[in-house]
């Protein structure tokens, strides 16, 4: 079992956790700790669990916080406006960048919601149209 963080405005840098029964890293109420460049492998439960206020975490192997991709709408001439995404992080993204790469066909305004732990929503005003496919680059980051 880790020993869970305590200590307000703490850091935890550069570790190398591995074969644990439990979570890797444990930040508690503790406010304003760092931890980024660790490297958590075979963690028995959360590879980093947080309870903090003001954490950064960032740059972990073995705890994504940041992931990227891409997505399509397909539109059916009527009723099709938006499609799920799974982002892969393991927490709620705190920043969502989402960038069409085709013309919106018969849309004109692009919006992101229903952001979670798992997945994130991207929506059209409008169907764009019978077949049209509309493509998308996206990027997520939980900081």
């Amino acid at each position: 079992m880790c020993p869970i963080l305590w200590v307000h405005y703490s850091r935890v840098l550069d570790n190398r956790i591995k074969g644990v029964n439990r979570r890797g890293i444990g930040v508690g109420t503790a406010n304003n700790v760092e931890v980024i460049g660790n490297r958590i492998d075979d963690a028995g439960g959360d590879a980093i669990f947080n309870s903090g206020t003001g954490t950064t975490i960032r740059d972990n192997y073995g705890f994504a916080t940041e992931a990227s991709g891409t997505a399509s709408i397909i539109g059916d001439g009527s009723t099709v406006t938006s499609v799920q995404v799974a982002h892969g992080l393991d927490g709620m993204p705190t920043v969502m960048t989402v960038t069409p790469t085709s013309d919106l066909g018969s849309a004109s305004k692009v919006w992101v919601d229903s952001i979670d732990g798992t997945n994130f929503t991207i929506n059209l005003d409008a169907d764009p149209g019978s077949e049209v496919e509309v493509t998308f680059s996206w990027e997520a980051k939980s900081r």
